[in-house]
């Protein structure tokens, strides 16, 4: 079932065409927090003429419209199928045009499901009351450069067509694309080189699978506390501890907080033999930019 699920995510992604709109790179954005910290970035987007104010998360296999949404806009499932890490039900509905920044998305798909009623709202604090529609997943970073300069007011995205020659980092490090998701080389204590999974839609530093966390017992002799782990199938527990360090592309972060899973619990599954996810804990000390078609991932340390 999950490899008939990636299997068609690769072949969604490719379906949806991508083209220049003309418009300006730059994407109208708001930032939705959590206990006051700035938790996930939101983008407004235009799908099929209508405004919508969209999750912008690299780790999310597709793009996810809410149910009622769809339903509102006119976007009847073409058939059903299980999603994620959870197999939540969902449908699967094809719009006409979907536009964000300088960059088109002809005939995208989307995963349709209750965004409301999975939880993943809970405890967020959206500005201005806004409705969220969805999430925007792996199929625009496929099909575009994104760029997020992370900020603690407001974050500012930016998405050209990919290829665009103009866009700039201070250091490009290897990204590995595997079943959709962007993937990085990075390095930690007690484990040396690791795969990670980059995360714009996680707003911890680091989350580490269970079976990583056993092999190289990560968890020996540190201070471990229970938190919750809101996902789209609810919400799951996991074991919060401080390591000593973490290292991606040159930068390294000293005492960071990481989540390990719990054995058994949903996203516990590698997708690419990675050990776990870098979100925006770390990544909002850069500037990012996600470049699929060159296969890089660029960052610049904010001042």
């Amino acid at each position: 079932m999950r490899r008939s699920l990636v299997i068609a995510v690769a072949w969604i992604a490719a379906c949806s065409r991508p083209v220049a709109t003309g418009q300006p790179p730059e994407a109208e954005t708001l930032l939705a927090r959590e206990n006051g910290t700035p938790a996930v970035t939101i983008v407004r987007a235009e799908i099929d003429g209508h405004s919508a104010w969209m999750f912008l998360d690299s780790g999310a296999e597709m793009s996810v419209l809410d149910q009622r949404v769809a339903d509102r806009w006119g976007l009847r499932s073409r058939w059903r199928a299980t999603a994620g890490e959870c197999n939540i039900p969902v449908g699967i509905v094809r719009g006409k045009r979907l536009e964000v920044g300088a960059v088109a998305l002809e005939g995208p798909w989307f995963a349709t499901l209750d965004i409301g009623g999975t939880g993943l709202l809970d405890d967020l604090e959206l500005p201005h009351e806004i409705e969220v529609a969805g999430i925007l997943g792996a199929p625009l970073f496929q099909n575009a450069i994104v760029a997020i300069e992370y900020g603690d007011l407001v974050d500012q995205v930016s998405v050209w067509p990919k290829g665009e020659a103009s866009v700039t980092a201070a250091t490009w490090i290897p990204l590995h694309v595997a079943e959709s998701r962007a993937f990085v080389d990075a390095s930690l204590d007690r484990a040396g080189a690791a795969r990670f999974l980059v995360d714009t839609g996680k707003n911890g530093s680091l989350s580490l699978l269970s079976g990583f966390v056993r092999e190289h017992a990560i968890d020996r002799g540190r201070k471990l506390r229970p938190a919750p782990n809101r996902r789209l199938c609810g919400v799951t527990e996991e074991l919060v501890t401080e390591l000593d360090w973490f290292e991606l592309g040159g930068f390294r972060l000293e005492r960071p907080t990481a989540a390990l899973k719990v054995r058994g619990s949903p996203g516990d599954d590698a997708i690419a033999g990675e050990s776990g996810m870098v979100g925006q804990g770390f990544l909002r000390d850069f500037d990012v930019v996600f470049d699929y078609a060159r296969g890089r991932l660029g960052l610049t340390l904010r001042p």
